[in-house]
């Protein structure tokens, strides 16, 4: 059975959370009860996104895909600012996230890259959506004729 993915919601959810970590860490909270927490979100929006770009280039077909993509970069640049702000030690939490740092580089080095190659699909003709109906002119003229002799057999 396949499953559909609910790109909009996925990415919107993603952008909450990010929006979530970066008021998370300008907060002066005690970093020995939330840094492996913040940590485990910073990873598992990476890897969401990951999947969600990978599901997008994997599906070059897909009808709004070119709204999909530009909502994922959206998310992935609201990402890598708060990567830089974190890596940057803009936020209260930064001290006590040095032990990640080159994990958290690499993260953001990772997204960079992906954010290239959004800009790359998006600019392709691969991301273009199909200009073709998905019902010809014929076969809804043809549609709408059988309705309308429906219409004119019912008393």
């Amino acid at each position: 059975m396949a499953t559909r993915t609910n790109y909009d919601d996925n990415i919107f959810y993603i952008q909450t959370i990010i929006k979530t970590l970066k008021s998370a860490v300008t907060l002066d909270v005690d970093g020995e009860y939330f840094r492996d927490k913040v940590v485990e979100d910073i990873f598992f929006v990476d890897g969401i996104l990951l999947r969600i770009l990978t599901s997008l280039r994997d599906n070059p077909h897909l009808i709004h895909r070119v709204d999909y993509l530009r909502s994922l970069l959206r998310a992935k640049t609201a990402f890598v600012e708060f990567l830089d702000d974190l890596i940057e030690a803009k936020t209260g939490l930064s001290t006590e996230l040095t032990a990640y740092m080159a994990k958290l580089k690499n993260c953001r080095t990772s997204n960079r890259k992906d954010i290239a190659e959004i800009h790359t699909l998006l600019s392709n003709g691969d991301s273009v959506e199909p200009a073709e109906d998905l019902v010809s002119q014929e076969e809804f003229r043809f549609l709408l004729e059988d309705q309308e002799e429906a219409d004119e057999e019912e008393p």
